[in-house]
């Protein structure tokens, strides 16, 4: 449950912390800063019980939290295929070969494109390495315990529950097993996930994603699996290869009440009179960090599947540079970083809604 795809437009994902801050300590100050990756991965399964004498909304919820507890104890091994959209087109695709095993252990391995070739991403359940070839660079981080992820992503999940809908959708099969297709829409009735669940293992073989909008971003799919390998005692270990050049990123940050952060900060937070549907401020998870004598804040927001973040910290009036993802700008006194898997249309509401 620990490392998971180059390219995905997560949550969680996994580095948003490193990210965010990297970006705000650059515009600010032209100086990087690494800070914690918080992993926001899995939900708490509350007990399987077969569909029989269940609602089916409340069986087809049961499938889905069983599903994302199976990502930390069902050994295979497999072949995945990445898919990233833009307004509707592909931009990028990746070829993986996964392995992971109970215990919180993994190891992904880049296979396309030829220019990630070699990229390998390995957890032995405490920690997680991430190398890349091509620049030699090799971050390492320690993972939280799996009933922290799976509890706080359950709360947020709980927190939403009223504003998603889970309607099972039959039955299909994704490299060669029998799986649950499951369809997962906000309040306005758009897209937010589909799941191809294996029915037996509850292991998620295929994954659709979709944007505010309701556009397809990130699709994820099987093309082979197999649910009894045979791992050799250190595929779960990464030994550094020569002159790789390390970079440590230190424990994740501690999440705190909104209230307290802005004391701890120094400053009043802005938040955004607008949001995406389905999207709350997780006021109960706001996060602080210091750098160069400044505090930045760290603002999550989620609608119980995806989570973008907002940044925000004092800053010194400098041209935003560009980014690859995330969006950097200033607003009076302060500077700010939106990251997630947000439209140019969104960001631009959500900035338009923060003018005091």
């Amino acid at each position: 449950m620990c490392g998971n795809a180059p390219v995905i437009a997560k949550t969680i994902d996994s580095k948003i912390a490193t990210a965010g801050h990297q970006w705000l300590g650059n515009y600010r100050c032209n100086h990087p800063i690494s800070l914690g990756v918080i992993v926001a991965m899995g939900l708490a399964l509350l007990g399987w019980l077969p569909g029989r004498g269940w609602a089916e909304e409340d069986w087809a919820w049961k499938v889905v939290q069983r599903s994302i507890q199976a990502e930390g104890t069902v050994a295979y091994e497999g072949m995945r295929d990445i898919v990233i959209f833009r307004d509707g087109k592909k931009v990028a695709g990746y070829q993986q070969k996964i392995q992971r095993a109970p215990g919180n252990r993994e190891r992904i391995t880049v296979l396309y494109p030829p220019q990630q070739q070699g990229r390998v991403e390995v957890c032995n359940g405490h920690q997680r390495w991430e190398y890349y070839p091509t620049t030699r660079r090799l971050i390492i981080s320690r993972v939280p315990p799996v009933p922290a992820l799976h509890q706080r992503q359950l709360a947020a999940l709980r927190a939403a529950h009223q504003h998603l809908q889970v309607e099972y959708q039959g039955e299909e099969k994704v490299a060669g097993r029998t799986a649950y297709k499951m369809r997962i829409t906000g309040s306005d009735g758009r897209d937010l996930r589909r799941l191809w669940i294996d029915k037996h293992t509850f292991v998620k073989l295929k994954i659709h994603r979709f944007d505010p909008r309701g556009q397809l971003i990130y699709s994820a799919y099987f093309t082979q699996i197999d649910y009894h390998p045979d791992f050799g005692a250190d595929l779960f270990t990464f030994r550094p290869p020569p002159k790789a050049r390390l970079q440590h990123v230190p424990p994740p940050l501690n999440r705190v009440r909104l209230e307290i952060a802005e004391k701890q900060a120094g400053f009043r937070a802005i938040i955004p009179d607008y949001v995406p549907s389905g999207y709350r401020l997780e006021r109960d998870a706001v996060a602080v960090s210091r750098h160069d004598g400044h505090f930045i804040l760290w603002l999550p927001f989620s609608n119980g599947l995806d989570t973008f973040s907002l940044f925000q910290a004092p800053c010194c009036l400098r041209p935003p540079q560009p980014r690859q993802a995330g969006h950097v700008w200033t607003q009076g006194k302060y500077c700010f970083a939106l990251v997630g898997p947000l439209s140019e249309e969104e960001i631009a509401k959500i900035k338009a809604s923060m003018s005091r």
